[in-house]
């Protein structure tokens, strides 16, 4: 079987190519042959071109927006079977966005397929009168974890003697980065050897500024930058305790490489992250944030890594498995 994963076209070190990329390992090892097609929403006539060279059996698309839209405007030419995988992203913002809705809703009602990641998120979307319900899929996501060495404390000068937090996401409003920086000011005043480390590309030019600019105002911040994917663990592993602020999440990969290596978590109660995390690891409120940060640098023992049966939860291999399953009983 040929397949072509289709995600928008953004940076390597975000998300959604992590997710592509896995999975293209994953299928590749069961016997698909598979290739990605990153395009912008303008670029039908990329999609369609590409779809001519590869010639695929089936088509991927990650976003149900972002990828589904010049799917939509290139379905004149493009006949094999097309499985939607659902973001965070088009649950918790597009379907509520006027510009978006339609879109979405007509990709979702002409897809042959359509899979989500998150529990939460399917038993939200069984709950509701939607047509396209039948066709919804839960496969539970992959963990594959990169080699590279990256030796974040050396390289970024951060003492080994500090407590470090690390919040790996993309530079945007939804992630709530700059919410985040600020605050942590009581935590910083309070302890000396705090540090707050970012990392992930830059995806908002503006809120990126403000961003900047108060980070600058704070020696005990870092921004690091974007990682490269296969890096993560090991930039993972140098921290004391990995943070997830987002506001909206489908299912973080930086939160399930986390578990995977085995550090300690401390992300907002939503539902992208719920159904991953257990109920020690979620704050619901900025106060409650505080607190339990607070304990953490002053407990030893909360710094210990995740039992090893906990970190073997997501297996990329079940993944693309089940992934392969459903393009067979796809294939017409």
């Amino acid at each position: 079987m040929r397949l072509l994963i289709v995600l928008p076209k953004q940076q390597e070190a975000t998300g959604n190519f992590v997710t592509a990329r896995r999975l293209r390992s994953g299928l590749q090892r069961l016997g698909l042959t598979v290739s990605l097609c990153a395009i912008d929403l303008s670029e039908s006539a990329i999609l369609t071109s590409t779809i001519d060279r590869f010639h695929p059996d089936q088509l991927l698309l990650l976003h149900a927006w972002r990828s589904g839209k010049p799917w939509l405007d290139s379905r004149r030419t493009v006949t094999c079977p097309a499985t939607v995988l659902l973001t965070g992203t088009d649950i918790n913002q597009g379907l509520d966005n006027p510009e978006q809705n339609g879109v979405i809703q007509t990709v979702l009602q002409q897809a042959a397929a359509i899979v989500s990641q998150n529990p939460i998120t399917v038993n939200t979307l069984r709950a509701g009168s939607s047509p396209w319900i039948e066709r919804l899929h839960y496969i539970p996501a992959g963990v594959l974890l990169g080699q590279s060495a990256y030796p974040l404390r050396q390289r970024h000068q951060i003492p080994q003697q500090c407590r470090l937090f690390l919040h790996p996401a993309g530079i945007r409003p939804v992630k709530a980065n700059l919410e985040l920086l600020l605050l942590c000011d009581e935590i910083a005043q309070q302890n000396p050897d705090f540090r707050l480390a970012f990392c992930g590309p830059n995806l908002d030019i503006d809120y990126f500024k403000k961003f900047r600019a108060a980070l600058d105002q704070r020696p005990w911040a870092h921004y690091l930058g974007s990682i490269p994917p296969d890096a993560m663990p090991s930039a993972l592993a140098e921290a004391d305790l990995i943070l997830n602020h987002s506001r909206s999440e489908g299912v973080s990969n930086a939160l399930l490489e986390a578990v995977a290596v085995g550090r300690p978590i401390l992300a907002r109660n939503i539902p992208g992250n719920a159904a991953i995390l257990t109920t020690d690891e979620l704050y619901s409120s900025d106060q409650e944030f505080i607190d339990r940060a607070r304990r953490f640098l002053l407990a030893p023992t909360l710094r210990a890594q995740a039992p090893a049966t906990r970190r073997q939860t997501f297996s990329a291999v079940n993944e693309a498995e089940q992934f392969a399953a459903l393009f067979y009983a796809l294939t017409p």
